[in-house]
């Protein structure tokens, strides 16, 4: 069909194909056990901003051998937040300078890790990965639904980040109200927080930040003391008899 658009969408052809790259999957949604084949910086053919390209090989089901492409944002608010979580679950060390964000991502790639990893397709059409839990060696797929963590709705960066605020505040830290997620948990890991004087909510909170979280020693059980042993009373009459 030769329309007045076509030389329009011609001239976009190459920001057409990076920018719908990934963006639909033969996969169907749910539980996968995959395997990391890449993951590198790329920019936004549309914004221009940095993201982490990740393609995930299925290593078992009626899908086995597809690759799955999604992309994780870099350059904004509460990206840094979710791809240190990634590498978190991954075994990586996040790394403290931004600059070796590349090194980090290539010896991954090298290390080629498997894992337990969640499938959806948001409403736009759009593959997500959620990277549930690594994998030590390779699994049937049945253990590996059994070992992957609850599956629960992933909470929004704004309820994370609301409740981040929320305790630092509560804590009487010195945070902005409008801080980002990455300052707020910066913030809350600088300190030791002692799980007595926590909520079940606020330690299943620190625990997703890998804050340190300090538990009262468990104090040994007191020894039972033995009772003592009675002797029978000596009837001394009996005793001066005997000797008679």
């Amino acid at each position: 069909m030769n329309t007045s658009f076509s030389k329009r969408l011609k001239a976009m052809q190459e920001s057409w194909q990076a920018g719908t790259e990934g963006t639909s999957t033969t996969v169907e949604p749910g539980l996968y056990t995959m395997q990391l084949q890449n993951a590198e910086l790329v920019e936004s053919q549309t914004s221009g901003r940095l993201q982490i390209h990740r393609e995930h090989l299925v290593l078992e089901g009626e899908s086995q051998g597809e690759v799955v492409h999604d992309y994780m944002q870099l350059e904004t608010d509460k990206g840094p937040f979710f791809i240190g979580m990634w590498l978190s679950r991954m075994g990586v060390e996040v790394p403290e300078e931004a600059e070796k964000l590349e090194e980090v991502l290539a010896d991954l790639v090298q290390q080629a890790p498997m894992y337990t990893a969640k499938i959806t397709i948001s409403d736009g059409g759009f593959t997500n990965v959620r990277v549930l839990k690594k994998l030590e060696s390779q699994m049937p797929e049945a253990e590996a639904e059994a070992e992957a963590e609850p599956e629960a709705e992933e909470e929004s960066s704004d309820e994370v980040t609301t409740k981040l605020l929320a305790f630092a505040q509560a804590q009487d830290l010195e945070v902005e109200e409008n801080a980002s997620a990455a300052d707020l948990i910066t913030a809350i890991t600088a300190w030791d927080w002692a799980a007595a004087e926590l909520t079940k909510d606020e330690i299943e909170l620190l625990k997703s930040i890998e804050a340190s979280i300090v538990y009262p020693e468990k104090k040994p059980a007191p020894k039972v003391q033995p009772k003592p042993v009675l002797k029978p009373a000596v009837k001394w009459q009996a005793v001066l008899r005997s000797k008679k």
